[in-house]
């Protein structure tokens, strides 16, 4: 089923010949795909495309690469909306005149609300372009214009959230006294509701007691790779490189230093226990 909006009831009745002539010739017309991106959170009023300018741009360089201009066609613009898809013309407005798009009044696009579990947000915006009533045989670039145009809009990342750590992830990391050295236990890790570079990129330790000394241990990232997500993601690893004794000192207090990729941090306590060598944790 479909079913438009932007057209008011009042001079639905006399458009809709021309719209549904749009329509009949959606299968075998010149229907144009166009993409765009903009980052989250625009204010409402962004300028997200103008259609005129797109189609212009497109029948010049499909033609004879001349400048044209479609102000005189007489042309004008409707969505098109799918039942069963994605409403995505509730973020955004249409100038029937123009083709002007700008996020509507009103609306905000938070990508880590609406698609916090996926990498990509994309959405697809369907426009219908109303021929002039009568062809113009001194202008033919008015009878060529696409019929359809299907824009998919890219919304981008920011960097609108810091790392942060669950607080009820343990602090506590054991070694035993009997331990091999190159022995490495994972440290915890931290969340970021943003996407890519503005998520967690990095880690590392900071020893308050004595910054300019590690201790017996040092961190290495190892990034995991999988084939559903585009950027690697950074485990941390605590490294025993040196003798423990617990006679000499029983725990090491650190702090584990999450960042992500534009510099925002976060960090979590930790304190290292060093047991006996015959004890067995339970």
């Amino acid at each position: 089923m479909i079913y438009f909006t932007s057209t008011k009831l009042a001079n639905l009745f006399p458009r809709l010949a021309l719209i549904l002539a749009s329509l009949s010739s959606i299968t075998n017309a010149n229907n144009l795909v166009l993409e765009t991106s903009i980052p989250e959170e625009s204010p409402a009023g962004t300028m997200v495309f103008n259609l005129s300018h797109q189609i212009e741009s497109h029948i010049a360089k499909s033609t004879s690469g001349s400048k044209i201009s479609l102000s005189s066609c007489g042309i004008s613009y409707e969505t098109l909306r799918l039942s069963g898809a994605r409403d995505a013309w509730q973020y955004f407005d249409i100038e029937s005149k123009t083709g002007a798009i700008r996020i509507a009044k009103g609306q905000r696009i938070d990508r880590d609300k609406l698609e916090n579990s996926k990498q990509e947000m994309i959405l697809y915006l369907d426009v219908i372009v109303i021929p002039p009533s009568k062809l113009n045989p001194s202008n033919p670039t008015c009878n060529n214009i696409p019929s359809t145009v299907k824009i998919q809009v890219n919304i981008t990342d920011i960097n609108d959230n810091k790392p942060y750590f669950n607080p009820s992830l343990t602090n506590k990391i054991e070694f035993l006294e009997s331990d091999q050295l190159g022995k490495r236990v994972q440290l915890p890790l931290a969340n970021d509701v943003d996407f890519g570079f503005n998520s967690v990129w990095n880690y590392s330790l900071r020893w308050p007691s004595r910054p300019e000394e590690t201790g017996p241990f040092f961190l290495i990232i190892e990034n995991f790779t999988s084939s559903d997500k585009l950027f690697p993601v950074p485990i941390p690893y605590l490294i025993q490189n040196g003798s423990i004794d617990r006679e000499m000192k029983d725990k090491y207090q650190v702090i584990l230093v999450a960042s992500d990729g534009p510099g925002q941090t976060a960090e979590f306590d930790l304190e290292i226990i060093i047991l006996d060598g015959m004890f067995i944790s339970m």
